[in-house]
């Protein structure tokens, strides 16, 4: 059975983040979704979350299989969005997680 949970990320947990970051960009690229195709999130932007206590990394079998950053409150990133929201309940919630 695998072990899977959930911690707070870390500074050097960074090098296994951004890869998660680039598939989940490359994957809305590929379902023609402008979201995160212009460099955000980038390295500067997880390490924020980190600094924060934001960032939480999935743990599956001792290993980073997905990142998210959890906030309370409004994200400036995402008040003016090219398209429309799928709804318009609150809280929103957009985990990344790395497929296996």
């Amino acid at each position: 059975m695998s072990l899977i949970y959930i911690r707070k990320a870390a500074k050097n947990d960074l090098e296994q983040i951004m890869p998660i970051i680039d598939e989940a960009k490359k994957f809305l690229k590929e379902d023609g979704n402008p979201q995160w195709q212009s460099g955000y999130p980038d390295a500067d932007a997880i390490n924020a979350d980190i600094d924060q206590d934001a960032a939480w990394v999935l743990i599956v079998d001792q290993k980073i299989a997905g990142y998210t950053a959890v906030a309370s409150g409004s994200d400036p990133n995402y008040h003016q969005i090219d398209g429309l929201w799928k709804n318009d309940l609150d809280p929103y919630v957009a985990p990344c997680c790395h497929q296996q």
